[in-house]
């Protein structure tokens, strides 16, 4: 039997759990934010004091510190124009999502396909190094005062992985034409 907890109207992209108490539990909700829930997904509230206008919300819980939670946000700038309009974000929680932080994004590791291509994941033994991915892959080391590090690209294995994942032939240098490194260019 299944029985309905949430239903505000927005759809949940991502669910993760505290890897300490899995009755704490955390839900993306797209165009909304941060939902939690402390008695393991009966009941959810909003948990996104601090977290600006976002479109798709993807996160992340450090397993070494569950209250460091992070969560990589698409946005869409109205006021923009062309592909300047998409903005990535990347905030943190310190409090186990009672607030969160803006941190400077160095630059739009989404592209222009976060509604799609979104991923962060924590450093299994740092807390903070987060892996991104959207139309980039990157590594990204988190500093005091709310900087991060330039991202670095990182090596994508591709042994044993035809079955589940294919590269678009971009004429890139690397991964069939899928992958290309150096500079951005206007």
């Amino acid at each position: 039997t299944w029985n309905e907890v949430y239903n505000e109207g927005y759809d949940v992209q991502d669910l993760v759990a505290n890897p300490d108490d899995f009755n704490t539990l955390f839900a993306a909700a797209n165009s909304l934010g941060i939902l939690k829930s402390n008695d393991a997904g009966d009941t959810w509230f909003h948990s996104y004091s601090g977290i600006g206008e976002g479109n798709r919300f993807h996160l992340a819980i450090s397993p070494v510190n569950p209250d460091k939670i992070y969560t990589s946000v698409e946005a869409f700038d109205l006021q923009e124009v062309g592909s300047s309009r998409y903005k990535t974000h990347i905030y943190v929680s310190f409090n186990g999502g009672q607030n969160w932080s803006k941190y400077v994004s160095p630059n739009n590791f989404l592209g222009e396909q976060g509604w799609f291509n979104n991923i962060i994941e924590v450093h299994p033994f740092n807390d903070n190094i987060v892996y991104v991915g959207g139309v980039n892959l990157g590594k990204i080391e988190f500093k005091s005062g709310l900087s991060t590090s330039e991202p670095q690209v990182m090596r994508v294995d591709t042994v044993g992985t035809a079955g589940f994942m294919r590269f678009v032939n971009f004429g890139g240098d690397y991964l069939g034409g899928g992958m290309a490194t150096g500079d951005q260019e206007d």
